[in-house]
């Protein structure tokens, strides 16, 4: 559990997190956090997959490279070019992977399938807990569906959706016990990034639109005095 990240628990050792990231929101998101758990003396390995294009894309994709991953070098994080140069669980026991490769922009955002194919079956064959961020690599953002008949999707534990859940963690949200579909996404979480309160309250009258009911009475935010909040769902535990 959080215990295991206290730097009184790291007498065996610290913890060791794998970070996996894409170029798009929630790599970056990821890459923040790679920094924040090095400076907690967690050890953290971190692969970027860019689609080979080591810095000279277009679109920002160089200043992307230049400012994160020199951040990420002196916090003390361990860059890897491949899961060939991963940790093996064998012999370096791993406590949680972030899967933050996809995100919202889909896998195919300038990644190459075969990258994509290898981590997911690095990720499915190591043990330790696995913490998506927005949506697991290997479903579709929009429809919650694999994006390929022949290439599973990374399992985890938990999702956190960064303000609000794409359309496809809708299986994932409450709905009544009869109607629960399986949830491939996990427990889901929501996480406050600052979006407006107007957006939270708009979402929600348009889902009681789409699904014709009245729409009941809502806070403002659905954070209160949290920065992070579960969204319980009603299904069985993630597949």
């Amino acid at each position: 559990g959080a215990r295991r990240f206290r730097p009184e628990n790291h007498g065996n050792g610290p913890p060791t997190v794998v970070v996996l990231a894409g170029r798009h929101r929630a790599g970056a998101c990821a890459l923040g956090a790679a920094r924040n758990l090095a400076n907690h003396d967690v050890d953290v390995f971190l692969l970027v997959l860019d689609g080979g294009g080591g810095g000279g894309g277009k679109d920002g994709d160089d200043v992307f490279d230049a400012q994160h991953r020199a951040a990420v070098r002196a916090a003390g994080v361990r860059l890897v070019l491949d899961t060939a140069g991963l940790p093996s669980p064998l012999v370096h026991p791993i406590d949680v992977v972030v899967d933050a490769v996809a995100g919202l922009a889909g896998p195919s955002h300038k990644i190459r399938p075969a990258d994509v194919g290898a981590v997911v079956r690095w990720a499915n064959a190591c043990k330790a807990n696995k913490l998506a961020v927005d949506i697991p690599t290997g479903l579709h953002p929009d429809t919650g569906l694999p994006l390929s008949p022949t290439l599973p999707h990374i399992r985890p534990r938990w999702t956190v959706a960064l303000g609000l859940p794409t359309a496809g963690l809708a299986p994932a949200l409450p709905t009544p016990p009869a109607a629960a579909p399986a949830r491939p996404c996990g427990e889901l979480f929501l996480a406050d990034i600052g979006l407006p309160r107007r957006a939270y309250l708009e979402a929600a009258a348009a889902v009681a639109a789409a699904q014709q009911q009245q729409q009941p009475p809502l806070p403002s935010t659905p954070f209160a005095d949290k920065f992070l909040v579960a969204i319980t769902p009603a299904a069985a535990p993630a597949c």
